[in-house]
């Protein structure tokens, strides 16, 4: 093995970063388990699944850094071999990141009305993420029978490039598909436009950070030598990013659909009815007592949107 610095150093430094990021994730879920309380238990299982599978990666990242450096310690046989706990850790990761990017796929079916859209639509960024799914997997079997390093980092060049790679794509296809589909759901009431924006938002946010990640991690697997090792750390903080950028948003549900204040805010207000379509209905002053018909549907929308939209991301 080279220097340190470009070796451990960077597997420290993000193991470092991943350690810390996993204190935000035990903050979430104990705010998740507070204030949503009313969630279905298939739902609540998913949150603590996503807990459960972050933590074992924390379990592993550290139990890799104390391989290496304490067990390890001026043993240069076992520094230049790859321990159980970082084959595992790399495992668990890629399933990490298929569960979140196949949550947000079954979101997307969710908003889709049409069956033969939503087959489309979800086959696509599902067989991108299965494919990088496969080549993380195959990753892990290439270490796991070759753990000497970095030696075995250039038997990975393939699938430890098209794994980062496929998943930056899918994360970008859900991160359009959902942009899309809710900008189709856009009314003429400005607190349901304004929910609307606010979770677009969110999506975008969510899908740039882990895009960026795994750009990262593939840019730098690439053009830097085997021997060294930057894309660790985009790899370690990496898995936290899927679990808590999910966990934010989900946690954020109470808080997008009140508009910034308290909960049970759903209301919609008259003053956001767009007057001119009130004014061209001829004899509304006879029956103002009742609500005209495009207002109905138009009311309806702006219902289904602030209870039900955000209810898509709650199944």
């Amino acid at each position: 093995m080279t220097a340190f610095d470009t070796t451990l150093g960077c597997f420290f430094i993000g193991i470092v970063l991943s350690t810390l990021f996993y204190g935000c994730t035990v903050a979430q879920v104990i705010y998740y388990a507070r204030h949503y309380r009313e969630d279905r238990w298939g739902f609540k299982t998913f949150v603590w699944l996503l807990w459960l599978l972050d933590t074992l990666v924390t379990i592993l990242d550290v139990a890799l850094i104390w391989d290496f450096l304490i067990s390890g310690h001026a043993n240069l046989l076992k520094l230049g071999t790859m321990p159980n706990s970082g084959v595992v850790e790399y495992l668990v990761v890629t399933i990490v990141t298929l569960t979140v990017q196949i949550y947000y796929t079954m979101t997307i079916w969710k908003l889709i009305k049409s069956k033969t859209y939503k087959i489309l639509i979800t086959s696509v960024v599902t067989v991108i993420s299965l494919v990088s799914f496969a080549f993380g997997i195959e990753n892990v079997y290439e270490v796991a029978h070759n753990p000497a390093i970095p030696a075995v980092y250039t038997m990975t060049v393939v699938p430890a490039t098209v794994q980062p790679v496929m998943a930056c794509i899918a994360d970008i296809y859900i991160t359009v598909a959902l942009s899309w589909l809710l900008q189709r759901e856009r009314t003429m009431f400005s607190h349901t436009d304004s929910l609307i924006n606010t979770l677009t938002a969110w999506a975008i946010n969510r899908g740039a950070l882990t895009a960026a990640m795994q750009t990262a991690q593939a840019i730098t697997y690439i053009a830097a030598d085997k021997d060294v090792f930057y894309w660790s750390i985009f790899h370690f903080a990496g898995g936290k990013a899927y679990v808590n950028s999910v966990l934010a948003i989900l946690n954020a549900r109470h808080y997008i659909r009140s508009g910034g204040r308290s909960h049970g805010t759903d209301a919609f207000s008259v003053q956001e009815m767009p007057m001119h379509n009130v004014s061209a209905r001829k004899g509304l002053a006879e029956r103002s007592w009742q609500w005209p018909q495009w207002s109905q549907r138009s009311a309806n929308n702006g219902v289904m949107l602030e209870t039900d939209v955000i209810r898509h991301f709650d199944k």
